[in-house]
């Protein structure tokens, strides 16, 4: 994380956050989204740099499943382009596996409202996340609660999902 940014962070309520990088950065840890092609090659990714947690964003069955099976990924990440292969059985293997599924805050509501019944049908941790390219893209923490009062979480839960949630990140590692 940019030490000039830190204190916007901090006035937005979030201590720290993950940069996407594909190449070691200044912050402690690191996110890295593998996509269709980099699947099979995420132990080189890992060699490159301990510190960084892995996602997947699987576009089918079979990556999806080697997604939740490989314990190197931390967690999964959805969006309006994957939603339909989240099947039952697949969230069943999610939840077995204890993987986080991480929601993007740019989908569209339908997405957002599935996530969020399937925080209560699972209990896999569920990240909601912003998914900032600029800084004016971040979203502060009652915002995203609301967010999620909105489209049909409890007060409760969505607390649990942006305060607690985030941090089960870490305990994998």
């Amino acid at each position: 994380m940019k030490p000039d940014l830190q204190s916007y962070l901090n006035v937005l309520g979030y201590s720290s956050g993950l940069v996407e990088a594909k190449t070691s950065s200044s912050s402690k840890f690191t996110r890295y989204t593998l996509h269709k092609g980099e699947i099979k090659n995420f132990r080189n990714i890992m060699q490159k740099n301990r510190n960084t947690i892995l996602f997947s964003k699987p576009y089918d069955i079979e990556t999806l499943r080697f997604s939740v099976l490989t314990s190197e990924i931390s967690g999964i990440t959805v969006d309006d382009s994957n939603i339909k292969i989240f099947r039952k059985a697949m969230l069943n293997l999610i939840n077995y596996n204890k993987k986080i599924v991480e929601i993007s805050l740019k989908s569209s509501s339908f997405v957002i409202s599935r996530a969020i019944s399937w925080g209560y049908k699972w209990s896999f941790p569920l990240i909601f996340s912003s998914f900032a390219q600029e800084f004016n893209e971040i979203w502060p923490l009652v915002s995203k609660i609301n967010y999620l009062i909105v489209h049909g979480a409890s007060q409760v839960q969505a607390y649990k999902w942006v305060l607690n949630d985030p941090f089960k990140l870490f305990s994998n590692e």
